[in-house]
């Protein structure tokens, strides 16, 4: 076959039919709304909801400050379990709040308290360091 002639196909023919019987999982995860606030050095955070799937878990905070002026980090502890887990940075959503994704299945399948630690440093030299704690129930 030479390419860029017009190269000629050959038609496929439909020798039958085939039936394909299978089934994929589907967990469909929870939503935790929380709604709760914190106050650190006078500025408010609130804790909107945490998204608990298998893959990962999304939790969304909301604020009054524009989110791209600081460096926000957070934690996770879980009682009974002596790890914590941590995500990096997150990211400002359209709808105002913040996102934080804790990937894979770090978080998938723990219960009980989860204690929340958001801090924020302040992108300037010697900018301050903030945190906010949240405690909420997993079932």
């Amino acid at each position: 076959m030479d390419v860029g002639t017009g190269a000629a196909f050959r038609t496929p023919k439909v020798l039958g039919s085939a039936t394909f019987d299978f089934s994929v999982p589907f967990h469909a995860g929870g939503i935790i709304n929380l709604g709760q606030k914190q106050t650190a050095d006078g500025e408010t955070i609130t804790l909107q909801k945490a998204v608990i799937t298998p893959s990962a878990v999304r939790i969304f905070i909301s604020g009054q400050q524009p989110w791209g002026k600081a460096s926000l980090w957070a934690t996770v502890n879980v009682a009974q379990d002596p790890k914590t887990y941590q995500v990096q940075a997150g990211s400002p959503q359209v709808d105002g709040t913040f996102l934080f994704s804790f990937p894979n299945d770090q978080l998938s399948g723990k219960h009980g308290t989860w204690i929340l630690t958001v801090m924020e440093r302040e992108n300037h030299p010697g900018g301050s360091i903030r945190t906010w704690t949240f405690r909420f129930t997993v079932v």
